[in-house]
């Protein structure tokens, strides 16, 4: 049993619902949602029960509970569960973290999100899971860098340092995003050196990513970050700061980092971008399924 804030839709967390269900298709979900958008990120399987009726007398391997976008009804109580998972989708969840077995997080700076630290899982979605299976060519320039972030009214995303990059960039910046979320966006900028494509098919955008010369990453902060991590399983190079899933693979062949605005405009204007040689280990032995399956043998 699943409860979550979202299904449906464009975000992060939406994203990160699909890959449970999707990489987890041998299983039966029934899934509470407080907010449900048939566009976006659904799963395709069909293996679960949106919002289900009279669900009597049944016992469940685990109950999991995801805090992206605010906390949503607890149903941990109404039922017999294995176990109990809760994601902190990078939220304080110190109020409820004791109704949970076990916390799960893909961020290094987990301890401030909760307080018994005893609980703490670290665990990746499947990414692969959420990728289309087949890609449509659009027209894009012969050579550009691409960033992918939704234009939300916050500096996370490090809007203000993208417009400075565009002045900057030795190629021009393919900016994907979508402006049909439910927050408020920003006011977009014309700049000769910024493309932007809005509202891409998932099939278009992993066309542009896979021919692109390098991923930017513009975030002062992910607690995981989707974008990057489409990026890195589409083995394309990555700029971006040491932020959410890169603090555990920043050293790999093909990661540039870059620590202040400076060495970010040393990174656009050079030829020596590093081609990747990725490992993609710590996804496959930490994954969502793996673990999640591990946890609820510990309980039978």
């Amino acid at each position: 049993m699943v409860s979550s804030i979202y299904f449906g839709g464009v975000g992060g967390s939406e994203k990160d619902l699909l890959s449970l269900v999707e990489s987890m298709n041998d299983s039966v979900f029934y899934i509470f949602s407080e907010n449900i958008n048939s566009e976006g990120f659904t799963p395709k399987s069909y293996n679960y029960y949106l919002k289900p009726l009279f669900i009597t007398n049944k016992k469940f391997d685990a109950y999991y509970y995801f805090a992206g976008g605010g906390h949503a009804m607890y149903h941990g109580d109404s039922y017999d569960f294995k176990v109990k998972i809760i994601n902190t989708n990078a939220r304080n969840i110190s109020s409820i973290e004791n109704k949970f077995d076990y916390i799960i997080h893909q961020c290094t700076d987990f301890p401030r999100f909760f307080n018994n630290h005893d609980k703490h899982i670290f665990t990746f979605p499947d990414v692969r899971a959420t990728f289309p299976k087949d890609r449509t060519p659009i027209e894009l320039p012969e050579k550009y860098f691409i960033t992918v972030f939704n234009p939300f009214s916050s500096k996370q995303k490090g809007y203000d340092i993208f417009l400075k990059a565009a002045e900057l960039t030795k190629y021009p910046i393919v900016w994907c995003f979508n402006n049909k979320t439910i927050v408020q966006h920003d006011t977009l900028p014309d700049h000769p050196n910024i493309i932007k494509m809005p509202n891409l098919a998932q099939e278009e955008l992993f066309y542009a990513y896979e021919h692109a010369k390098a991923f930017i990453s513009f975030s002062t902060y992910e607690s995981f970050g989707w974008a990057l991590a489409e990026a890195f399983f589409c083995n394309i190079p990555i700029i971006s700061a040491k932020t959410g899933f890169l603090d555990y693979i920043y050293n790999q062949k093909g990661i540039h980092i870059y620590t202040n605005e400076k060495e970010l405009s040393t990174l656009l204007a050079t030829n020596d971008i590093q081609s990747p040689e990725y490992s993609y280990d710590i996804f496959l032995k930490n994954s969502y399924k793996t673990v999640i399956e591990k946890l609820i043998e510990l309980r039978i």
